[in-house]
């Protein structure tokens, strides 16, 4: 199938990505849509956000099978194995054509992938029930996307227009640039709407993990350590209740804990509401990017407090010792699909503030050898150390036997391949599910040697409760 992006650039000054998309909700009642936003970071983290409407294909990949819908994509040789290589052969095969002024994305699969994935590569895993029904994968593929590009206050129009052949794609290109003046129509009429919150009213919730239980597997976490087995393990729990409106709940979760990766997915009856502050793995070209985030401290009221807790920080030896075990487990991850020699932490420990806390975070980054692509990045890094343990394998080995549930969306991953070749992934940390009329929020908790029982409970309440929040402001 050719692919060619039909582009148009035009200035914005006010409205925001979250503006656009509500107008697309209202005016095209699109069942499959997508808000791909950054609001804080710098350039390299935060330079784009993007809409996607009106899809033309669709994968949906669990343990029972693989269905694909959509002329776009190819059945032919699909043979299921493995998600990562489904999405690979669907729309691998797509050329596109004329797409060198494109902007970073210009069109593509934009999706999850659930933690499970691990259970296609481990398959001697246990096959646990849960009460969260989604895939282990699932993405769209739509015609219209918008760009918005934050440096130049620039919008991009991204419609694509499809053909067998090269006579399929010209009779397609005149609808297609018609569709880019509707598009562009429906971005004029959006308007800046600030969703007003109510004052906080507890929801009801419930907890697949008891105190005890929690305790419990930090114990047995610790034993592992003791053992040598692992270094360290996150352990994580689940939270239910009642759901709310899914966008609202999004724009509460962007107000309490702006991130440079802010993603809403509508798939159907499923709603993913996220605010990741942590990429899992990006690739541009052929350069791999990494960013690992290890040591959490609250923000001061004052620079100087900020950055008297800053130092405290980074003079921890425990919190150290943590994000230089990440650091090196990121370069042997990319160490995998890279050339020999150019894997190098090009920032090592710096620090980058959000609204309420600050991070210690590296980069980690190397360029693809010539047998590797996004796909094999991405599978050499999934999934992120930092939701799993280390080493990775043994460390979700004990997950898989200690957690009661699968995780589903929780610790996968969650953005886009696009047509290009290059792919941009966010861990799903900080994240809403909403299934129906229930809502789901996962944490966890990173288990060492002298973790204490009761504190990674607390730690894992907190970020829960954090969550939760969202659906309090908006119920």
């Amino acid at each position: 199938m050719l692919v060619k992006p039909i582009i148009k650039r035009i200035k914005y000054y006010v409205i925001t990505p979250a503006d656009v998309y509500r107008a697309v909700k209202e005016q095209t009642r699109s069942e499959y849509t997508y808000l791909l936003e950054s609001v804080i970071g710098d350039e390299k983290v935060a330079r784009y956000s993007f809409v996607g409407f009106t899809p033309v294909g669709r994968i949906s990949i669990d343990k029972t099978g693989t269905s694909i819908d959509g002329k776009i994509f190819s059945e032919e040789k699909i043979d299921g194995k493995d998600p990562i290589d489904t999405i690979k052969q669907c729309i691998g095969h797509n050329l596109v054509v004329n797409s060198k002024e494109s902007p970073r994305f210009l069109g593509g699969a934009v999706g999850y992938f659930s933690y499970d994935l691990i259970r296609y590569w481990l398959p001697y895993f246990e096959e646990k029930n849960t009460a969260l029904k989604t895939p282990d994968a699932e993405f769209v593929f739509t015609k219209d996307n918008v760009a918005f590009d934050h440096k130049t206050r620039e919008i991009e129009i991204v419609c694509c227009c499809f053909g067998q052949d090269e006579a399929e794609l010209k009779d397609d290109t005149a609808a297609t640039e018609n569709r880019l003046q509707e598009v562009e129509e429906i971005i004029m009429t959006a308007e800046r709407r600030d969703t007003v919150f109510r004052e906080p009213k507890k929801v009801d919730s419930s907890s697949n993990t008891e105190k005890k239980e929690f305790e419990k597997m930090v114990e047995k976490s610790k034993e592992y350590i003791r053992a040598g087995d692992i270094f360290q393990v996150v352990v994580s729990k689940r939270i239910g209740a009642d759901a709310a409106d899914p966008y609202e709940t999004y724009q509460a979760l962007k107000v309490l804990n702006p991130s440079p990766y802010l993603y809403f997915l509508e798939f159907g009856d499923l709603a993913i509401a996220g605010s990741s502050p942590e990429m899992l793995v990006r690739v541009e070209g052929t350069h791999v990017i990494t960013r690992p985030i290890a040591g959490t401290i609250k923000r001061g009221k004052t620079e100087r407090k900020d950055r008297a807790f800053a130092e405290e920080m980074l003079n921890d030896p425990k919190e150290r010792a943590e994000h230089i075990m990440l650091v090196d487990l990121h370069r042997n991850d990319i160490g995998k699909v890279c050339k020999f020699g150019t894997v190098t932490a090009s920032e090592l420990m710096i620090i980058e503030r959000f609204s309420h806390v600050q991070h210690i975070v590296s980069t980690v980054d190397g360029i693809l050898n010539e047998k590797s692509d996004a796909y094999d990045a991405l599978r050499g890094t999934f999934p992120a150390g930092t939701v799993s343990g280390a080493p990775k394998v043994r460390a979700m080995e004990i997950i898989n036997e200690l957690e009661k549930e699968r995780r589903g969306p929780y610790a996968g991953a969650v953005g886009y391949f696009g047509l290009d070749g290059n792919m941009d992934m966010a861990i799903t940390i900080r994240t809403l599910i909403q299934k129906g009329n229930k809502a789901y929020v996962q944490a966890g908790s990173g288990i060492v040697a002298d973790s204490v029982p009761e504190k990674e409970w607390y730690e894992s309440e907190n970020k829960a409760r954090a969550l939760l929040k969202a659906l309090e402001m908006v119920s």
